[in-house]
């Protein structure tokens, strides 16, 4: 058979044909159609009229299916796909026989013009398929012990590590359990001693930010004279006209002359006071078991 033959849609009879293209036949699919093939599924091996190519690619079933036309199907590349074997793409016959020295796939003819003995070795395919089945068998069952004992080993490994886990949470449950006790025993008077702590903070933050509110509001009152005599020279300037800039000329440099006088001598912050706490160590108050004696407020500056 040659390559370049093509396929034909045949009127031969009023069927739908199912063809063998190694043994050149038409086989009778359906012979209720009196139509002539036009295509033909791969997966299912069949040829089909339009009629019946309708009715298969409107089945939710054949989605998935590979439809050829006659045409495509006259292709060498595609004629492997219609006899679902590996056919020889030069010869057009099926690939029966394995070629050891190439490592590749052969027709009879390939066989005795290509792959010529001694220096090729090729066997029949079901024969090759039967040793290479039996090889793979051997690696299947090194495959399937070395399985099992992995698996083994895994169940071993998850039980330790639930084992850990429960171990760990035991742990935990422990020192939450004593963590809980301490506080219970100790949260009360601990409360009462940071009360008065933080009742010093207050106090001690009062008595320092006192000088500083009192120097911020002599500040702000001369920034709101500044920004007044600011405003007023910036509108003169921009808004003025020329008799009002010669009128207001000398009242402006008066303002500005004054305006230094009025600055406040401290102009940087009457202390940077801070308020901070120097806490004991906790281990130490918690060996003495002394929980009035924290620590002390502290004030001071720099």
């Amino acid at each position: 058979m040659k390559t370049s033959r093509k396929f034909r849609q045949t009127t031969l009879s009023t069927t739908c044909w199912n063809y063998s293209p190694f043994s050149n036949k038409l086989n009778v699919l359906n012979a209720s159609h009196v139509k002539p093939g036009t295509s033909r599924c791969v997966t299912c091996e069949n040829y089909l009229c339009a009629k019946c190519l309708e009715a298969h690619n409107n089945w939710p079933a054949f989605e998935d299916h590979v439809v050829l036309t006659l045409e495509e199907l006259a292709k060498p590349e595609n004629r492997a796909k219609a006899t679902g074997k590996p056919g020889c793409e030069k010869h057009d016959k099926v690939l029966k026989f394995y070629c050891e020295t190439c490592k590749v796939l052969v027709c009879r003819y390939c066989a005795d013009v290509n792959h010529l003995r001694p220096e090729h070795t090729w066997f029949p395919l079901a024969d090759v398929v039967v040793q290479h089945k039996e090889a793979l068998k051997t690696s299947s069952a090194i495959f399937e012990q070395q399985r099992n004992e992995a698996v083994q080993s895994n169940l071993k490994i998850e039980h330790a590590m639930v084992t850990l886990k429960n171990n760990k949470a035991k742990a935990k449950d422990a020192i939450m359990q004593q963590q809980q006790e301490i506080l219970n025993a100790f949260t009360k008077k601990l409360e009462e001693e940071a009360t008065v702590l933080l009742d010093q903070v207050d106090m001690k933050y009062k008595e320092v930010n006192e000088p500083l509110v009192k120097q911020q509001a002599d500040v702000k009152a001369y920034l709101a004279k500044t920004n007044s005599s600011l405003d007023f020279a910036k509108n003169i300037i921009s808004n003025g006209s020329d008799e009002e800039i010669l009128s207001l000329k000398h009242q402006v440099e008066e303002k500005a002359g004054n305006i230094e006088k009025e600055r406040p001598e401290l102009m940087e912050p009457v202390h940077n006071g801070a308020i901070g706490y120097q806490a004991k160590a906790s281990n130490n108050v918690l060996e003495n078991v002394k929980l009035n004696d924290l620590g002390n407020v502290l004030m001071y500056r720099y």
